[in-house]
């Protein structure tokens, strides 16, 4: 089944905002038209919105400047190739898009190194467009709020590394949600196209809960009773431990030397784990804030410097957890010799 039901296709248009490029603006076009199986034209460019210091770059002005200037689109994509931002103190993102509602943008500043895009370019142009397409519809919002769900096109990550890793196409969800006759996307009003759920369409589905509950909330009593299971059974073993043995000073001398070589390989590996469990973890917390600021490409003495501050904080976050590890040993021990005295 199509998308949108022959009779009711949306009016959708690209629009250019400031001087974007040509190219860029087609590539979003043709997206739209091979996804949604459309005509989707591209309007003229409309002027950049005037900007306030408290509202510089800010998304939800630009947004609003594409819906006053597009009373007519159903779905209007607006280019830029200004830099967006949801706040000031924000990364400038790929594109955002107002959830169900009619406008969306996408910005080329973080996404094009020159005016003709490369391949990679027009791959990263597309993924970005069916994302803000696909939030415009409520697509994000139905399957993939909280980044829950397959990996999908519409929620694509916020770095050129993730959006490459991403998948060019919607996910199987998503494609049901736009194809199957109870929830593709239908117009509640002339100019408001969002996908409805067969909850919305149809009345409570199976499985749907419309209180706002998740799947956590519903494991808390399950987790309660076990917990409380667990202090009754431990409450019940209290004779017979009181039954057994106290441990003297010399009881560890006393275990047999299999014991201890289990216990020294032990302490070794769980070290060796634990020192490059944190290296690694520093390791992808440094690509990432240098992804974020300057880009997946990396010159030789970035890489360097981002391995030895890796290893550096690696070695000092293991030794802070082996620090609280061993304050908490000391002190269940001291607790449990006073208990046994």
């Amino acid at each position: 089944m199509t998308i949108f039901p022959h009779d009711n296709t949306p009016h959708a248009a690209v629009i250019p905002v400031g001087d974007p490029s040509p190219a860029a603006c087609e590539e979003v076009a043709e997206t739209l038209r091979e996804t949604f199986e459309m005509q989707v034209p591209i309007r003229q460019p409309i002027e950049e919105p005037s900007r306030t210091g408290s509202d510089d770059h800010r998304a939800s002005w630009v947004l609003k400047h594409i819906e006053d200037e597009t009373p007519a689109v159903d779905l209007a994509v607006g280019v830029t190739e200004s830099r967006i931002r949801m706040s000031r103190d924000q990364t400038a993102v790929f594109g955002v898009a107002a959830e169900f509602e009619t406008v969306g943008v996408v910005s080329t500043a973080r996404l094009l190194e020159g005016t003709e895009p490369t391949d990679l370019e027009r791959e990263r142009l597309a993924k970005e467009t069916r994302s803000v397409a696909g939030t415009m519809l409520g697509l994000r919002t139905h399957l993939h709020d909280g980044g829950d769900g397959q990996p999908c096109a519409v929620a694509p990550g916020t770095t050129r590394r993730q959006l490459d890793a991403a998948p060019a196409t919607y996910c199987e969800d998503c494609r049901n949600a736009l194809t199957d006759a109870s929830t593709y996307p239908k117009p509640p009003t002339p100019d408001d196209w969002t996908v409805r759920t067969r909850a919305e369409s149809d009345g409570p589905a199976a499985g749907d809960d419309r209180s706002g509950r998740t799947w956590v909330d519903y494991l808390l009593a399950p987790i309660g009773f076990v917990i409380i299971g667990v202090i009754e059974f431990v409450a019940l073993l209290g004779p017979v431990v009181n039954r057994l043995p106290r441990p003297g000073t010399g009881s560890t001398r006393d275990l047999p030397e299999s014991v201890h070589t289990i216990y020294r390989t032990a302490k070794f590996w769980t070290n060796i784990v634990l020192y490059l469990a944190s290296i690694f973890c520093w390791l992808l917390l440094t690509v990432s804030v240098h992804d974020r600021f300057f880009g997946p490409e990396f010159s030789d003495p970035a890489a360097i410097g981002i391995v030895l501050v890796s290893i550096v904080f690696g070695v000092f976050t293991a030794w802070m957890i082996k620090g609280i590890v061993g304050g908490i040993y000391d002190g269940l021990r001291v607790v449990a010799d006073e208990e046994w005295s």
